[in-house]
């Protein structure tokens, strides 16, 4: 029997990190990792799920009961990141809206991302190009830390290779501690500039990413996004009716969520909320309303 070093997430050398291409400056960088690449690090990593999909097509024919040819088909590869926020430089590509003039930091520009895993002992790189946060979720509840959950898109899952880029310099790790629940502040969460005296609360974007496909390649060429949608969940303590009445009446306000005091903030505009989730009265328990919100656009600094 063959020998072999089982491969475990603790064997992970070079955490998952990032080199934005150029693009749309110059299009033809596009899917391209830049020569000589200072990678950028995105933050602590749970969890690292890449998946490829070369749309096999399977053709069949008369005369024959099985399948007599497999063709390549349109490529679909990315990778689900879970990761502890440390900075919001990443979480920008995901959030702010897109800026063709100034890509940096909106879903505008593209990545190529990296990481390194040990395989029988021997590091092996793993790459994709031309990538662009497809969805995001970003989530925190008393006792918790800040984390994150992003879907990745990309031209092509590079399969692992031991010969990583020329003269790069990677990303050193952020010392930092991850941003905490108790890190967001007094006023963690306003609306209307009031404070709201909530348990736990959750935004998703979707960036509703298309693959561009054409004749002349199996990879896709580009990635545009298109429409933004900006949804989340929340957890309020029941004190009064105004959340109820502003659900009825669907105002519109301006919501403020501090990811780390003085340092980071998301600003949803024309947040309203969407639907009442629950109102649970117990004997034994405190009621909460748990709500459904959305907003119609937002930023995070």
């Amino acid at each position: 029997m063959t020998n072999i070093v089982p491969t475990t997430g603790a064997q992970v050398v070079k955490a998952p990190q990032y080199i934005e291409e150029g693009y749309p400056a110059t299009p033809a960088n596009y899917g391209v990792m830049p020569a000589s690449p200072t990678f950028v690090w995105i933050g602590l990593n749970s969890q690292i799920e890449p998946s490829q999909d070369p749309d096999i097509q399977e053709r069949i024919a008369v005369a024959s009961e099985d399948v007599q040819a497999i063709l390549q088909g349109k490529q679909a590869d990315m990778i689900k990141l879970t990761f502890d926020v440390q900075s919001s430089t990443f979480l920008k590509y995901a959030i702010n809206a897109v800026n063709w003039t100034t890509p940096t930091g909106t879903v505008a520009a593209t990545f190529s991302l990296l990481y390194s895993i040990l395989m029988n002992g021997t590091e092996n790189f793993i790459t994709i190009n031309g990538c662009r946060p497809n969805s995001l979720k970003l989530k925190v509840a008393a006792g918790q830390n800040l984390t994150a959950d992003m879907e990745v898109w990309g031209a092509f899952l590079n399969p692992p290779t031991v010969t990583g880029p020329t003269t790069p310099t990677y990303a050193t790790p952020v010392s930092t501690a991850p941003w905490n629940f108790t890190d967001e502040g007094t006023t963690p969460v306003t609306i209307g500039g009031t404070n709201v005296v909530i348990t736990d609360i959750e935004a998703d974007f979707a960036r509703n990413l298309k693959r561009l496909h054409t004749l002349q390649s199996y990879k896709n060429i580009d990635l545009p996004p298109t429409t933004r949608n900006i949804t989340g969940k929340m957890t309020v303590v029941w004190s009064n009716s105004t959340y109820m009445v502003d659900l009825e009446a669907l105002t519109e306000s301006s919501m403020v969520w501090t990811l780390k005091s003085s340092t980071s903030t998301i600003t949803f505009t024309n947040m309203s909320f969407r639907k009442l989730d629950s109102l649970t009265t117990s004997p034994k328990e405190v009621v909460y309303e748990k709500y459904s919100w959305a907003a119609r656009s937002a930023t995070v600094t």
